[in-house]
């Protein structure tokens, strides 16, 4: 089992963030938002000494789980059947969040961001790409659609997996649509658009099971 890719790219965006964090430390205030509310707003602080270390922190946790996964899989529901799948999924939130902790590093410096923005975009690219893949993902407990009826039975798994591909394609396009147009629209429409997604996969894997298992 090799996430050579997923390793690789976690330990760069660890170093790059890491030299980043050493660099800037003379230029970040004493307190530094690491925490942002619904529309933005710095709401929580640390230290610039806890800041520089909790991006590559951050980002080796998430990556170590992320590789950890795949061995820690139970028997019948293991991730190798789509383990290039899963690691191109990986990388892409590893990526994401690398932003996400840049940018509160950017905004520490007194620079400003458009965090509603930059947070819609990079969510509404993520539901794209996981969208692309999503039909390849095979029955597991950690990726893709779970719920009672797709790990019940593969025939629901693969029908409910095979839709939701579509609708997470088209919602990252809107939510990517919506970020662009501006912030004033931006978290209304990606959370109707998650909530949306989220209740027709239930209901639909629901009925798909009902069909399939009598």
């Amino acid at each position: 089992m090799k996430l050579t890719a997923l390793l690789f790219t976690t330990i760069a965006l660890v170093i790059v963030s890491a030299v980043v964090g050493a660099a800037l430390y003379d230029r970040l205030p004493d307190q530094v938002p690491m925490h942002f509310d619904l529309h933005g707003k710095p709401n929580g602080f640390t230290a610039k000494r806890f800041a520089v270390v909790t991006a590559p922190a951050a980002l080796a946790l998430i990556g170590l789980v992320l590789l950890a996964l795949p061995r820690i899989s139970p028997k019948g529901y293991r991730l190798e059947p789509f383990l290039r799948t899963y690691e191109i999924i990986a990388i892409a939130a590893v990526v994401m969040t690398f932003t996400d902790v840049m940018m509160a590093l950017w905004i520490g410096l007194g620079h400003h961001a458009d965090v509603e923005r930059v947070v819609n975009l990079g969510l509404g690219l993520l539901l794209v790409v996981i969208g692309n893949y999503l039909g390849k993902v095979t029955r597991n407990f950690f990726v893709g659609i779970r719920t009672p009826w797709t790990l019940a039975s593969d025939e629901v798994w693969l029908r409910t997996h095979r839709i939701g591909g579509w609708l997470f394609v088209a919602g990252g396009a809107v939510i990517l649509i919506a970020g662009f147009i501006g912030p004033a629209s931006a978290l209304a429409v990606t959370l109707s658009v998650i909530i949306a997604i989220a209740l027709f996969l239930t209901v639909y894997s629901y009925v798909v099971y009902r069909r399939v298992e009598g």
